[in-house]
């Protein structure tokens, strides 16, 4: 995935660009989302020795949720 970052005065713009089918699969999901979006500090995702995703610390680091409305 490329990626780009427009930074104005009171403006931050994130651009992504996918590079494959899978990708193109992951942007299409972000087109469709009507949710919220969290940003999260100091929280970065990585594979810890049992083989799954999970949350570590880290002071730079930052985490952006995306979450489906699910208001019924």
């Amino acid at each position: 995935m490329k990626w780009s970052m427009m930074l104005r005065e009171n403006t931050l713009q994130m651009n992504l660009e996918p590079e494959n089918d899978h990708e193109r699969k992951a942007i299409d999901i972000l087109r469709e989302h009507k949710g919220t979006a969290t940003l999260h500090h100091g929280v970065k995702i990585q594979e810890c020795m049992g083989g799954y995703l999970r949350e570590f610390s880290g002071d730079s680091a930052l985490a952006i949720t995306i979450r489906k409305d699910i208001t019924p």
